[in-house]
This record gives structure tokens, sequence and C-alpha cells, in this order.
């Protein structure tokens, strides 16, 4: 079963398609058969200041980042393999971070840079990645 703080790769609901890369954030009581994530990706160059960075073995054997503003809860049987978890220490900060969008001096230095308006052209690579992850947030089971 997943831990809070691992990264696990999770099927689409659909069974078809790529697999996702997501970060447990919680397991707590009341989910029921479901874990509390937020979805990460490994394009560290589009990173928003709602994005946490991670270098090549950091927490996985290659970068990645952590998106708090994309939670939400999959069912645990999707979970398919692990491949690396948060570094010690980061799991509480990244929560709140996913909670209330307040980030702690500590993850200062993992946070991606701010949108610059609505032409800021990293948003055509993140609106593809948020059209693939419709697969993974509604869940027919």
């Amino acid at each position: 079963m997943p831990k809070p703080g691992e990264l696990w790769l999770i099927a689409p609901t659909d069974g078809t398609g790529p697999n996702a890369l997501v970060c447990v954030l919680s397991t707590e009581a009341g989910w029921h058969d479901r874990l509390l994530v937020a979805f990460a990706h490994t394009e560290p160059e589009v990173a928003t200041e709602r994005h946490l960075r991670y270098t090549r073995g950091e927490a996985a054997p290659w970068p990645i980042v952590v998106a708090t503003d994309w939670t939400t809860a999959i069912c645990g049987r999707r979970f398919l393999e692990q491949v690396g978890a948060l570094p010690d220490g980061d799991l509480a900060p990244v929560l709140l971070a996913s909670r209330s969008g307040r980030f702690t001096a500590a993850l200062e230095h993992r946070r991606g840079m701010p949108l610059h308006g609505p032409r800021d052209t990293r948003l055509a690579v993140l609106d593809d990645l948020v059209d693939c992850l419709w697969r993974y947030w509604y869940e027919a089971d």
C-alpha cells in the first residue's frame, strides 16, 4: 500500500493511455479506498510558483515536479509501481502547500517561476499536461 511522501505510477481510469506520476500526500481514514495525491510531471522548465522541482536523484531517478495545485483522490488499486520518494522532511510542507497554497521557507528554493500573464509560453505545455490528466481525475470505479 502506498505511503505518504512516495512517488508512484498510476493507471488511467479507462485503462488506456500512459501511466501518470503522482506524489502520495495522505492516506487518512475517511477516504475509503482512495489516497490523496498531487500529480507530478517531468518538465521542470514549465514549473510555476505552485510547483516544486526536484533534481535527478533527489526524489526519483529523473528530475520531477510536484504540482501542489493539481490534487485529487485516487483509488488505491490503480497504483502500479513506486518510483521514488520525497526527501525526508518535505512531506509536511508539501501537504501544507497543497491544502493552503502557503509555502514554507524550506521549500522556497524548489518553487518554479510565477506565470507572466496569459501570454506566458509555459501555459501551452501546462494546458497539454492538464488535458492528459483528466483521464486520471474522473474515475469510473
